[in-house]
């Protein structure tokens, strides 16, 4: 195809059979455009009678070609079609021109400011037409050129993420809500520049419901660690996951984690902690206790799930963590190399916590 030159193959006008011809544009990647325009000088030849009408339209895809959207009142638009609908152009909408007296390109201009962060973009013309090529009575064809495609590139800067409540500079503003900001910037030869700064705003959700004696953090995601609000939000060895059983009556909260922000929910009271509770804390049976280092875990009172076990001293550090599997009644423990002092034995079992005091003479 010469300069963009295509004519359709000659036709027989008393066959029905329409052919369809297209031309087809390379991908575009608009993630980083604003203000695209497309433009490109047409001419557009086709039969244009009251029954008989050939002609073309401009088409985009934003998925790689699997479907095709008319180019039609997205936006924007100068000398874009001629006529509202073409029966041999499956009734849409596009250019006709009769050849008598018309051979001349036109330009034309879209706004398409909003495919504007699509990554797959096609064009296509679709051109029909039940007529002969030049030369053969009738002249049925097109020609497209200078097809352009502009815009303005947008600079992503490195996202940017802050906690609720908090705020940033951002392009001389300060800014507390999740959002995309822009800037222009206008270089000595005019052009535009825009910078782009995507802002992440850390929500927690503090809030808490209470079930018998067990209290539940809303926040999905993080990290937990259940306080006593009545001894002045000190810190429950060991109740670092998303739900807390209560092993005594009393008022707690939790501080939740996530993304570098941190924030306490309000104290909720749990007065509902009776004798079966107190029962269930005996689950776990450390004996000698006190004792010099060397002592045995052992469950009781028929509970055969897994536990996971955890030592505690007591500024919150791990010393131990193992696992006492279904099979097992006790493990051993040896904290011989740990100063003396309070530790804290914590078991987990999926969905309860137990726990006791053990004391390390030396």
């Amino acid at each position: 195809m010469k300069s963009g030159e295509l004519f359709t193959e000659r036709i027989n006008m008393f066959v029905s059979y329409i052919p369809t011809y297209f031309i087809e544009s390379p991908v575009f990647d608009f993630k980083h455009m604003v203000d695209i325009d497309l433009s490109f000088d047409l001419m557009c030849i086709g039969k244009h009678s009251n029954n008989d009408q050939d002609g073309g339209n401009m088409q985009y895809s934003i998925n790689g070609g699997s479907s095709w959207v008319i180019l039609n009142t997205q936006g924007n638009s100068l000398n874009w079609y001629t006529h509202t609908s073409l029966n041999n152009l499956d009734n849409e909408p596009g250019w006709a021109k009769d050849p008598a007296g018309y051979a001349v390109l036109d330009s034309t201009y879209f706004d398409i400011s909003f495919l504007s962060g699509d990554t797959n973009v096609l064009f296509r013309y679709k051109y029909r037409s039940a007529h002969a090529p030049y030369g053969g009575g009738t002249v049925a064809g097109i020609r497209i050129d200078n097809f352009k495609i502009s815009g303005t590139q947008v600079t992503e800067l490195s996202l940017v993420s802050i906690c609720d409540g908090d705020s940033i500079l951002i392009f001389g503003q300060l800014q507390s809500v999740q959002n995309s900001y822009y800037d222009t910037l206008i270089s000595p030869s005019g052009a535009d520049s825009i910078l782009l700064q995507n802002l992440v705003v850390t929500l927690l959700d503090t809030s808490v419901s209470v079930s018998g004696i067990t209290l539940s953090s809303h926040q999905n995601t993080g990290t937990y660690q259940w306080v006593d609000c009545d001894l002045a939000y000190d810190t429950i060895i060991g109740a670092v996951i998303q739900n807390y059983e209560s092993l005594s009556n009393g008022n707690y909260a939790v501080i939740i984690s996530s993304n570098g922000c941190s924030d306490t929910s309000s104290c909720h009271q749990i007065s509902g902690v009776g004798i079966d509770d107190i029962v269930k804390q005996s689950i776990l049976s450390i004996y000698p206790n006190p004792n010099e280092g060397e002592f045995v875990i052992e469950r009781k009172n028929g509970f055969e799930g897994e536990l996971l076990l955890r030592i505690f001293d007591t500024r919150g550090r791990v010393v131990v963590n193992t696992i006492l599997a279904k099979e097992q009644r006790y493990v051993e423990i040896d904290l011989t190399r740990f100063e003396a002092g309070l530790y804290y034995v914590v078991g987990n079992s999926d969905d309860e916590l137990f726990s006791r005091k053990l004391l390390k003479l030396k």
